[in-house]
């Protein structure tokens, strides 16, 4: 499997043009810097104002964590996909 990887990485086909590494990269950082700037956009001021004010503090707090705890869910949920199919094995094992 790490020889794969190493194999592909080492081709030179895959860093060339529109699919290539570098350019699949520098796609990637560029959402990220939109989907940052959009978050800070409004994360910034409605901060700002709950901070000031105090208004909303018990609501904003509720929903910043349950914002916080979704990325934690989609790892879980991936790591649950991935390695379910190897666990049953050693759970079936430790069953019987």
């Amino acid at each position: 499997m790490i020889s794969s990887v190493f194999d592909w990485l080492s081709n030179p086909a895959n860093w060339e043009g529109d699919r290539g590494i570098i350019s699949q990269t520098l796609t990637h950082l560029e959402y990220s810097l939109i989907a940052l700037v959009c978050a800070a956009l409004i994360a910034v001021p409605m901060g700002l104002y709950i901070g000031h004010t105090g208004r909303g503090r018990v609501v904003a707090v509720s929903i910043a964590g349950g914002f916080r705890a979704i990325p934690s869910l989609g790892v879980l949920f991936i790591a649950v996909l991935l390695l379910l199919p190897r666990l049953r094995g050693e759970l079936a094992l430790c069953a019987a």
